[in-house]
């Protein structure tokens, strides 16, 4: 159909194979609670921003998020190192004709592995992730033609023992984080 799909889960032990994500907006995937998440030979094409805030969207994203006070899903560092999410695996994907729109955005992640993905014609970012993203292996990918970043690691709160490794980058990769975050940790390169 003409209208796109936008899939907002809170489940555990989830998998997705072989599903073909067409003229997206916003986003693909987006989890707000949950463990043991698997997406394995899928495909993400032509997807377009709808916030004002360019790149504020991902074909994937992931969010260790609670519902506020003010009755809003939004991101919050969980106090509980259970609340992180865990055992995320991103493997033989696509992720195509991105307008300002990021691959794989991440908040809370733990245990990570994004493995033997395209990531091809994408406007700002591959890979991104955000706070508190630790254990997350970046392996055997391929960034080919494309203006962004092909992996950005911000580090709003902290990120730690991460890798990056046996990748095809025609793009550049950005470890840095904001003036008050404490910073990316240790990342391995």
């Amino acid at each position: 159909p003409d209208e796109p799909v936008h899939l907002q889960i809170a489940l555990n032990d989830y998998y997705f194979d072989g599903i073909h994500f067409i003229n997206g907006y916003s986003f693909g995937i987006e989890s707000w609670s949950g463990d043991y998440l698997t997406v394995r030979r899928c495909s993400f094409s032509n997807f377009t921003t709808t916030d004002s805030y360019i790149g504020n969207q991902a074909a994937i994203s992931f969010r260790a998020d609670a519902l506020h006070d003010d009755g809003q899903q939004h991101y919050q560092p969980p106090d509980d190192v259970n609340a992180f999410k865990n055992y995320i695996v991103i493997q033989d994907c696509v992720f195509r004709d991105f307008s300002f729109v990021i691959g794989i955005e991440n908040y809370g992640v733990r245990n990570a592995l994004f493995e033997d993905n395209l990531f091809y014609n994408i406007s700002h970012i591959g890979i991104h992730l955000k706070s508190t993203c630790n254990h997350t292996t970046i392996r055997h990918n391929v960034f080919e033609n494309s203006v962004g970043n092909s992996v950005v690691i911000n580090a709003q709160y902290y990120a730690n023992e991460n890798d990056i490794l046996f990748n095809l980058m025609k793009s550049t990769v950005q470890v840095g984080g904001y003036e008050e975050d404490s910073g990316p940790g240790v990342t391995y390169i």
